[in-house]
């Protein structure tokens, strides 16, 4: 016997064969268990990857300490604004262990040895305040590191020789001349000759 039901979901009246159906088709089904309908729903919270807590608003997840710190602030935080957990729990995103950082203080104060004084790499004299990335005091000392020569062995004939690191850099095979390179490609004259 066929029943005439209206669906739940879109409202289009349909005929079914089982008294207690709600939809008129798996799209309907599917499209109502979004959400809070969904037998997985955990409130719109969640944790990612590297154990940030996720809040669902408005249809998108956001980092929740950084939502409520803009909640407290009555702003959008700008990119260069880092919410810092004081005492290191990232998932206690309670307002009085929150405060917010410019990204350097913040990657200073997770990397205090980064700006700390160490030697020049050439001639050994203290770098006050170096970059990242500093190796070296002066452009004198740049020009010396980079004049830094390496000494080697011919494959062919067994000879030492020098060359600049930005010259070996890519090969396996070192030679000292084209002559030598050549020599160790092309066989030896007794062997062309059987």
């Amino acid at each position: 016997m066929p029943f005439h039901i209206e669906c739940q979901r879109c409202r289009k009246k349909f005929i079914a064969t089982w008294s207690k159906a709600k939809f008129c088709s798996r799209s309907c089904v599917h499209r109502n268990r979004t959400g809070l309908l969904s037998s997985h729903w955990k409130g719109g919270r969640i944790r990612d990857s590297s154990g940030y807590i996720l809040h669902r608003i408005n249809g998108r997840y956001v980092l929740e300490h950084r939502f409520l710190m803009e909640q407290k602030l009555g702003r959008k935080l700008n990119s260069n604004e880092h919410v810092h957990h004081i005492n290191g729990n990232k998932q206690d995103n309670r307002l009085e262990n929150l405060i917010v950082l410019q990204a350097s203080a913040h990657q200073s104060y997770h990397h205090p040895r980064i700006n700390l004084p160490r030697p020049c790499k050439v001639c050994g004299t203290l770098i006050q305040s170096p970059e990242k990335t500093t190796v070296v005091c002066s452009l004198k000392c740049r020009h010396e590191l980079r004049r830094k020569v390496l000494v080697l062995r011919c494959h062919s004939c067994h000879r030492v020789f020098k060359r600049t690191p930005w010259m070996v850099k890519n090969s396996k095979r070192r030679f000292c001349s084209a002559k030598c390179r050549l020599n160790s490609i092309r066989p030896p004259m007794w062997w062309l000759s059987r």
